[in-house]
């Protein structure tokens, strides 16, 4: 069961090494497809979505954003059939190496911190 209903951003004025970031945000219905999406990079993610999105379209819902650094962005409420979800990914797109996946399905809200170069979430 997910837990997450809200979400926050915050994006660092040096953020990707001062470059626009792509972010996906990925609720997952179903265990197996979980499976396979944890273990993707957010390089892979954005590589493969396209085809992840034709594969599944009845158990996977994405919003996608392209931030630049400094950025204000308001809160983000998830819709509240992810509830019966199985997990709540986003990825975000940086310029350096690194896997930048967050798992944020345990948490009922958080703010999504984009740095310089990774990031993280403030619980």
């Amino acid at each position: 069961m997910v837990k997450t209903q809200r979400l926050a951003f915050e994006v660092d004025k040096t953020a990707n090494l001062d470059h626009p970031i792509a972010m996906d945000l990925l609720i997952i219905y179903d265990d197996e497809l979980l499976k396979q999406v944890v273990t993707l990079s957010a390089q892979e993610w954005f590589a493969k979505r396209s085809q992840f999105k034709r594969d599944y379209p009845a158990t996977l819902s994405t919003w996608e954003w392209e931030v630049v650094p400094g950025q204000t962005l308001p809160f983000f409420q998830l819709p509240a059939n992810s509830e019966q979800a199985k997990g709540v990914i986003l990825f975000a797109h940086y310029k350096t190496a690194g896997t930048h996946r967050l798992r944020l399905d345990p948490l009922p809200w958080a703010v999504i911190k984009l740095q310089e170069q990774e990031v993280t979430v403030k619980k």
